[in-house]
């Protein structure tokens, strides 16, 4: 039996007010909260295995917790050294804390940015997502590690056309992994609408990417 994969929700700390999202919706009702540094220590000790940890929040982004790279140290010492995954934005972090981040990590694991456009569409859905430090946290990241990189793209019609400059930027980016998604909570601007099926729409993205030339 493979070991199991830990999630934890670091924080409901986000920057952003994404349109469907149940944080923006019910804001008042969700408090500001971090996961104590003490519960991962203390989940480290226990010595369980598991083959993955995954940063992913519901109601936040993991990046905004404020002492993420001191939680990140203590993942990459647990038992069996599992890959580490993290799901983020990637807006408002500085060059160095990127670099940190990047230096703290290894081959095997993964960021995944979700990034639902260019930089004249991507506030459509992810209200106040800043594009410029997104660019940098991509561009840092590679810089300074091997680690996997993701883009995550949910399709929308007003970002439908912009994929295959969006393969263009990727492969300048260095990016791994196009993971292109149906959104599940905005039907009517998602892919249920009458438009380009995600099929047709990776291909698009990998004439942009031209995966002939690598």
């Amino acid at each position: 039996m493979k070991p199991p994969v830990l999630h934890l929700e670091l924080t409901s700390k986000c920057a952003l007010r994404c349109t469907e999202c149940a944080r923006t919706k019910y804001l008042e009702k969700i408090p500001i909260r971090e996961l104590s540094v003490s519960v991962v220590e203390n989940i480290k000790k226990s010595g369980k295995i598991f083959r993955e940890v995954s940063l992913c929040g519901a109601h936040g982004d993991p990046i905004y917790h404020s002492n993420f790279h001191s939680i990140l140290k203590i993942l990459k010492d647990f038992p069996g050294q599992p890959l580490i995954s993290i799901a983020t934005n990637g807006s408002y972090r500085s060059e160095d804390w990127w670099k940190e981040t990047a230096l703290l990590l290894a081959r095997k694991d993964e960021i995944i940015f979700a990034v639902d456009g260019l930089k004249d569409t991507l506030n459509q859905y992810r209200v106040n997502a800043d594009w410029d430090s997104i660019r940098l946290g991509m561009e840092t990241v590679k810089k300074f590690s091997r680690v996997r990189l993701i883009w995550q793209w949910i399709l929308f019609r007003h970002n439908e056309h912009q994929l295959e400059e969006a393969g263009k930027l990727a492969k300048e980016w260095k990016v791994d992994q196009f993971l292109l998604l149906k959104s599940s909570r905005y039907s009517k601007e998602s892919a249920e609408y009458p438009m380009r099926s995600t099929d047709f729409a990776q291909e698009e993205f990998r004439r942009g990417f031209d995966l002939s030339s690598l």
